[in-house]
């Protein structure tokens, strides 16, 4: 539910930019949007994942054994 709402609403920006610009000006404005969007989960997906590394690393200790 949440995603229809999500996709809802970015049409609905999408719309409203198409009537009050022109398409390539709704077009540009909607991929910036994405852009960031991927940006910052790729952002946050690296620090999870290298903090999910450094908690499943194995120790020095643990290797000589």
């Amino acid at each position: 539910m949440r995603l229809f709402a999500f996709v809802m609403s970015l049409l609905g920006v999408f719309v409203y930019l198409l009537f009050h610009f022109s398409f390539w000006a709704a077009f540009g404005a909607m991929y910036v949007v994405g852009m960031v969007v991927v940006a910052l989960i790729a952002g946050f997906g690296e620090h999870q994942a290298s903090s999910q590394l450094g908690w499943n690393a194995p120790s020095e200790s643990g290797q000589l054994k």
